[in-house]
């Protein structure tokens, strides 16, 4: 069966109408919906995808790495990539464990999505800012190198310096 037609027997099911008037409407006689297919496999049927106005052949309908069931379960937006608008998406939350439903998980007072710390747990928590710390150290020990070859230039002027008295 194709999508759009799938997608609007849905709909009409979660409105009450039967599948014998989905058959006539969709002019096949033996058209059926059930009630558990999940096309996508996301642990919504695609019936309840209807009535969540989520996408039944897309897992995780807002992209932000939830399965859409999984935010049902955990009662998070399977519509809103952000549910608690702090500048993380959901997925990252759960995998620094962090919670959805609250923009300052540690309430230190700086929302999750600006908070190096977000969890709580004393180490970075968003990647992109672990890469410019990575790229941070290497310059410290770029300037450590220049530092210990500044000393070593400083130790054979004092070698010449003593030779020469």
């Amino acid at each position: 069966m194709q999508k759009p037609i799938l997608l609007a027997m849905a709909t009409l099911l979660s409105v009450g109408c039967n599948e014998s008037a989905l058959a006539k409407l969709s002019g096949a006689e033996d058209a059926q919906l059930s009630e558990t297919l999940d096309s996508d496999g996301d642990g919504l049927t695609d019936v309840q995808e209807m009535s969540y106005n989520t996408d039944p052949f897309n897992p995780d309908s807002d992209g932000d790495g939830v399965e859409d069931g999984d935010e049902i379960e955990n009662d998070t937006d399977p519509n809103d990539a952000d549910t608690d608008d702090d500048g993380m998406t959901d997925g990252e939350e759960e995998e620094f464990g962090c919670d959805p439903h609250d923009s300052d998980s540690d309430d230190d007072g700086i929302e999750d999505g600006d908070d190096d710390d977000a969890n709580g747990d004393g180490h970075h928590d968003h990647e992109d800012e672990d890469s410019d710390d990575e790229d941070s150290d290497d310059e410290d020990s770029d300037d450590e190198d220049s530092d210990d070859e500044d000393s070593d230039d400083e130790e054979e002027d004092s070698d010449l310096d003593t030779g020469i008295n």
